[in-house]
């Protein structure tokens, strides 16, 4: 033997240096993987203690821009997302909220929380809009633009029992901030029921202008739900919170995505029944989509 490769051997190392090259090459251009928690790897327990964990996670970006597309569509259309109602359970005319509501990532997340049955409750977008942008509605305009009081959704949703978990996902459709009305929570706020005064809060464009009394809430300054465009975030039901006016010169929209557990019942609510419409999306812990009864 000369000590020499052969001419197969060569041949060989030379076709596994080409393989590597390639498949690094192809995993150069792949997108990132992006975390399901982008913001802590706490979420669990900040949502547990806190009552809310944001930034939980954010969309790819293929997806928001569908997502930005379809709510840029319903404004040329004339449709008011101003006004809630508007935009009710979009998901069922709508593929691309469908999608969302229903992403893998926001679903294992929801599941670690409510377990392997899934119910997709109600999809809703919420939006503020600069004060010259506002749509006006009239005699029934709050006289303090897009102000919302303190409050606990759960209080008003007829969700039983109250044992049963049920949480919110929050995606931001624009980019979210202090300045263009973002939520602010109140930490702890989720242990306990509060009161709710009716006619409290006049600049609050809740129905009746309710508002939980700040002697009732923590003595700390709430957290602020400040995203970027296709970050969402996560909160229970129960977590006192609010949100200002829009003093930007920018929009404010998001999508709120409400999940319950299989096993929940629902009693009579304040808001109309059509709000509520569930469908199972997780069933034994896969994907799944079926009308159900609650």
């Amino acid at each position: 033997r000369s000590g020499r490769p052969s001419l197969n051997t060569l041949a060989k190392k030379i076709l596994l240096v080409e393989m590597t090259w390639s498949k690094a090459t192809m995993l150069m251009l792949l997108p990132p993987l992006l975390p399901l928690v982008a913001g802590s790897s706490h979420w669990r327990e900040d949502l547990q203690q806190q009552g809310f964990a944001f930034p939980l996670g954010k969309f790819d970006p293929y997806l928001t821009a569908r997502l930005v597309d379809q709510v840029n569509d319903w404004e040329k259309q004339g449709l008011a997302i101003e006004q809630q109602n508007s935009t009710w359970n979009s998901h069922f005319r709508s593929d691309i909220v469908m999608e969302a509501a229903t992403d893998p990532q926001v679903l294992d997340a929801v599941q670690e929380v409510v377990g392997k049955d899934v119910v997709l409750l109600h999809t809703t977008f919420f939006a503020k809009y600069p004060r010259k942008l506002s749509i006006d509605s009239g005699e029934n305009s709050p006289k303090c633009l897009t102000i919302i009081g303190t409050h606990q959704d759960r209080t008003y949703w007829g969700i039983n029992p109250e044992s049963q978990p049920v949480v919110s996902v929050w995606v931001a459709i624009d980019n979210v901030t202090v300045e263009n009305g973002a939520m602010q929570f109140f930490p702890g706020t989720h242990k306990s029921k509060l009161e709710h005064v009716k006619g409290y809060d006049d600049c609050s464009a809740l129905v009746d202008a309710q508002s939980i009394r700040p002697e009732d809430l923590p003595s700390v300054e709430p957290a602020s739900m400040e995203l970027k465009q296709g970050e969402y975030g996560s909160f229970d039901s129960q977590a006192a919170h609010r949100s200002g006016r829009n003093t930007s010169p920018h929009r404010r929209i998001g999508l709120t995505m409400i999940y319950v557990p299989a096993q929940v019942w629902l009693s009579e609510s304040n808001i109309k029944e059509t709000w509520r419409v569930p469908l199972k999306v997780r069933c034994d812990g896969k994907p799944c989509r079926e009308r159900t009864e609650l």
